[in-house]
Parts: structure tokens; sequence; C-alpha cells
């Protein structure tokens, strides 16, 4: 088990003009000097200054050190892997390059992880900050920009099941829990500007298979900045779709954590892509026809967020239609140890 104390996981790509802003919230936390942490700044195939910013704006007294690693392949993903394993202290907290963390996040994440040995993983209570007008529909979705509450404060393993990337803190032994049985994932995060997404709820489940617990702590808060070209109504579709697309590889996960008698599984091996393919055809069809119905305009958009997501699962079984059953029996054969094992 490494030492005990934060690490401060800051991943970026070309995140010159956001780094200084979010790195002196940073550099102003409180944290006792019993209480040990670092900043680990994670340059992810940027063609811009990020790496010397992110050096210039670290003052010279903060108690922290900084180092800027890179990671030439491009991807959150992978620039949380890198951070992971650059990282020095038990404790590992993922804030992304728009994300200002309160004074005592480090302070509160340090204890809230010796308090509660059986967390994997603690999730945060992000909130949006525009650098614009927000857009009327931004409410119904905020949950796709992981902003707002995640549930009840505490365990929320069995109840909400996921947090949201931003603002992770994972528990290092727990991601060697996952190492040791070959976990890689299926799914990635955003890749510079593409929308894809999937990764942070794809390590909560295999945390899950693992035996981890998951907590939501409203105590570790951020202000999560919200760019302008991000609250678009089509960027929004985007993601939803994106989402959705996810979905697929996070099944056999969730097969995993059902506690069903074998010969169900068995029974829905055989006949899984042909029932999830149509239950994704008839929740399109569905929310088609509400938002064809929706006479009040927010309705109508909660239609097109439905339709959305349906299409994008859809989607995605039909690209991974070949494989699709191999890999639930891959992660569900009895040999197998209880973790999503690579494809």
């Amino acid at each position: 088990m490494r030492p005990p104390g934060v690490t401060l996981v800051i991943c970026t790509h070309n995140g010159e003009s956001r780094l200084p802003a979010t790195l002196a919230h940073v550099a102003a936390q409180q944290v006792p000097d019993a209480i040990a942490w670092e900043v680990v700044i994670v340059d992810n195939a940027s063609t811009d200054r990020t790496a010397s910013i992110a050096a210039e704006c670290w003052p010279a007294g903060v108690s922290a050190p900084l180092r800027v690693v890179s990671e030439p392949q491009p991807g959150l993903s992978s620039a949380r892997l890198r951070g992971i394993a650059a990282s020095r202290f038990e404790y590992v907290s993922f804030l992304d390059d728009d994300n200002w963390p309160a004074a005592d996040w480090v302070q509160t994440a340090y204890a809230l992880m010796q308090r509660e040995a059986a967390v994997g993983a603690a999730g945060s209570c992000n909130e949006p900050v525009f650098e614009s007008t927000a857009p009327e529909w931004f409410e119904q979705a905020d949950h796709f920009f992981a902003v707002g509450e995640q549930g009840d404060a505490g365990d929320v393993t069995e109840t909400r099941g996921l947090l949201w990337g931003a603002g992770l803190t994972i528990r290092h032994e727990a991601w060697l829990t996952l190492e040791r049985r070959q976990f890689r994932f299926r799914t990635t995060d955003r890749i510079g500007t593409a929308l894809t997404s999937g990764g942070d709820s794809e390590l909560c489940l295999a945390l899950r298979a693992c035996g981890w617990r998951l907590w939501y702590e409203p105590g570790l808060r951020l202000r999560h900045v919200m760019a302008p070209e991000r609250l678009t109504w089509t960027t929004l579709l985007s993601t939803v779709r994106a989402s959705g697309r996810a979905t697929v590889h996070h099944d056999a996960l969730y097969l995993l954590l059902q506690p069903e008698r074998r010969a169900d599984r068995l029974f829905r091996l055989r006949w899984s892509w042909q029932w999830q393919a149509g239950a994704a055809a008839l929740a399109a069809a569905r929310a088609g026809v509400r938002e064809i119905l929706a006479t009040v305009p927010p309705d109508g958009r909660a239609a097109q967020i439905a339709r959305a997501a349906a299409l994008g699962r859809m989607s995605a079984l039909i690209q991974h239609r070949a494989d699709y059953v191999r890999s639930l029996r891959e992660i569900l054969r009895p040999a197998a140890p209880a973790a999503p094992v690579g494809a």
C-alpha cells in the first residue's frame, strides 16, 4: 500500500488558457501539515504551452509539489491511467482542467478515505459555472455535464451505483485489485473534442464487481466551468448518443452484479443480443412518439434526450453484434475472476 496522502491528478489537453484559474484554486488548498499531498498535471497530447504554463503558474510557497507528466495517447481515460501510475499517495483525486476544487478538498478527501476503508471510490458535488447565460434546458440535462447532486450522502453502491469521473477520488489499493484481475477499459472518456464517454461508469462497475463500495460525499465540492461551445442543443444530443453507445460495454458488468442463478444467466446469454437490440429499438420508438405528442417544450426535449440515448445504444449494439455475446461469456465464465477481463 502507498503512504496515506492525496494526489490531485489534473488531466489536460491544450489547456494553457484554462490551467491558470484551475491551479489558482488548487494552490489555495488549506491542508494541515499532517496530511501529505501533491499535484500531478497530465499533459495529454497537447500542442500548445500546457506543460510550461502549468509549471509557471504554481506558486513557490505551496506545501505540495507539482509535477508535469506526459501522456502521448490522446484520451481522458489514457490520461487518468497515466496519472494513477505517476501518483505517490494512496488516494487519487481526478480533476479536469476546468474544475475548481474548494479550499478544503484535500482535507475532506483524506478524512473520508481514511475513515471509510471499504470505499474504493468517492464522488463529489459539482456546481456549474457559466461563462455565458445557461440554456433554458440545462437543468433537464445537467447530469450529462457531471454537475449537481449524485444522490443521498453516503454509500451509493446499491442505489445510484455510479459516480462521475470529474471529482472522483479513487483508492490506489482498489485500483490494484483491478490490475491484478487484468482490467482493461472497453469504453473511453473524452478524446480531444470527440464526444466519447463511459470510462468513469465502467470503472465504478468494475470496482463494485471486486467488492469495493462507492460513496457520495457532498462535502467534496468543486466548480465545473461550462464552456459556451458545449452548451448547444446539438452538442448535448451528441453527448447523449455517446453515453448511450457506452452502455453496451457495461452490460456484462451489470449482468455480473445481478444475483441470478447461473441457468438464468445462460438463458439470457443465448438471447441477449436480440433482447437488448429489441429493447433499444422499442425505447427509441416510444421516445419518438412522446416527442411527437408533446405539447410543452420541456416534455419534447426530454423525449429527444431519451431517443438520442436509445439510438446511441442501438447503433453500438449493431456495431458490436459479432462480439457482444463473446464479451458477456468472458466475464461470466466460472473460471474468470469477478472483474472485467479485456476483450
